[in-house]
């Protein structure tokens, strides 16, 4: 949409302006420094956004919340056995209490859709 046309171009037009006048000049370009992990991150970044927009297209701001918090929920077991992420209490509630929420909300969403197709003639 045309705001966020205007709030990007913005952003483009300032990066551009402090890298070409700004006090420190580089000889080696641009994306100097970048290697493969920088690359995987502004990648993934890209495609967050991507699938964001997918979300807000065709949902709604409460499906991001809960992916959003489903995906920090897989993000703090993943960290517990892979990288020998002590678990507390309070980690382990929050995982439980963020599954439990997440299939209660789309449950009800799920039935409440049906209800509504089953009314449309």
């Amino acid at each position: 949409n045309l705001q966020n046309v205007l709030l990007y171009g913005f952003g483009l037009l300032t990066s551009v302006g402090c890298y070409f006048f700004g006090p420190a000049k580089s000889t080696k370009g641009f994306l100097e420094g970048y290697g493969p992990l920088a690359w995987g991150l502004v990648l993934f970044q890209a495609l967050h956004g991507l699938a964001v927009s997918l979300v807000y297209k065709h949902a709604d701001a409460i499906v991001k919340n809960f992916a959003n918090s489903s995906v920090m929920a897989v993000l703090v077991c993943v960290s517990a056995i892979w990288f020998d992420l002590r678990m507390n209490l309070h980690s382990a509630l929050a995982v439980i209490i963020i599954v439990i929420t997440t299939y209660v909300y789309m449950a009800i969403a799920i039935k409440m859709k049906e209800v509504e197709e089953r009314r449309e003639p």
